[in-house]
This record gives C-alpha cells, sequence and structure tokens, in this order.
C-alpha cells in the first residue's frame, strides 16, 4: 500500500474528530449563551432526592408550577404521549417570581416568557412533566442540608426564546445558596 492510498482515511479520521469537537464546542457555546444573555425568572420549588452514587450529588427539583392547576386542567384535558412536547406560558410578578399563565400545545411567539415542556410517562403509577431543569448538581456530601428545606425555596433559571430553561443559582429566604457551607 502506498502512502497516497493512506492520505484518504487519514483525512477522513481528521474530518470526523474535527466535527465531533465542533459539535462539542457548539453545545458548549450555546449552553452559555443561554446563561449569559436571556431572560431571567425564579421558580418557587422543593428539592427532593440529593445522591446517586454514579454522578455523585445533586438535588431532583420539583417545582410549583409542575402542579399548578391550569397544568393539571391541559393534562387532563389533552391526550399526550410519552415526550410529547407542550408549553408553559409565564408571568413574573414584581418580585421576578414565575407563575403559570397559560398551558398550550402550540409554540409561543418568540417574545413570550415560556418554558418548552415534555410529558414522562412513568411506569410506576403517576406521569411527571420534564422541564428540563430538575438537576442541580452540588459538591460532594453537600446535598442533605438542601433536601431538608421544604419551603422558601426558589431557583433563578434564564430561559431562552425558544423555551429551553437552564438552572443559575438556588435562593433560600432570598439568599443565594453555597451548597458548601449552607444549613437551612
Amino acid at each position: 500500500m502506498t502512502t497516497t492510498e493512506k492520505k484518504p482515511n487519514f483525512v477522513v479520521f481528521l474530518w470526523i474528530i474535527g466535527c465531533i469537537v465542533l459539535s462539542f464546542v457548539g453545545y458548549i457555546f450555546i449552553n452559555e449563551y443561554t446563561l449569559q444573555v436571556w431572560e431571567e425568572i425564579f421558580l418557587e420549588t422543593r428539592p427532593v432526592d440529593p445522591r446517586d452514587l454514579l454522578r455523585g450529588d445533586y438535588v431532583i427539583l420539583r417545582y410549583t408550577i409542575e402542579t399548578d392547576k391550569k397544568v393539571i386542567e391541559f393534562l387532563s384535558l389533552n391526550t399526550l404521549q410519552q415526550w410529547d412536547t407542550f408549553y408553559i406560558i409565564l408571568w413574573k410578578d414584581t418580585e421576578d417570581i414565575g407563575y403559570v399563565q397559560d398551558v398550550s400545545l402550540e409554540k409561543p411567539s418568540k417574545q413570550t416568557l415560556y418554558i418548552r415542556t415534555q410529558l414522562w410517562k412513568s411506569w410506576w403509577w403517576w406521569d411527571a412533566i420534564n422541564l428540563g431543569i430538575w438537576k442541580y448538581f452540588v459538591p460532594e456530601w453537600t446535598g442533605r442540608n438542601i433536601e431538608r428545606v421544604r419551603s422558601d425555596m426558589k431557583v433563578l433559571i434564564k430561559v431562552d426564546s425558544y423555551g429551553t430553561a437552564k438552572i443559575v443559582e438556588l435562593y433560600y429566604k432570598w439568599e443565594k445558596i453555597n451548597p458548601k457551607t449552607f444549613t437551612p
């Protein structure tokens, strides 16, 4: 085999590696762009399960908007399948806390504040909705204190014009939580 026959394989290999690197960089850029640019809103929450042996400590967050009567009514009136997408349209009060204004199967305009949501069908006895912001990773062995909080907790999120939400910070009684030093 000559060197000219080996070059195309090497070029294809470099092209594949370049595409993987560009995809990774693009993913990071999109997430960082959301955190830097888009609209901030607080959601009321209560933490649940803090630990996973394989992935480390994190807090599972459940939001009050998930159990809002408008969301429950929407889910009961519409027959949705697993991973079906719907949109929770939000409004902000004077403290920037988000509340459900409406729920729709139609994508709202980009000027509207909304979260793109999916239905999770469970093989247990309940269904849940996926806001895309249900995990908040914390330093090892610090999740237990956050889990103990049952009220007055809020999550600062940013939402882009496509309805994608990202967690920025956790707050307890309007003070930013430092997981390493937090005690409720």
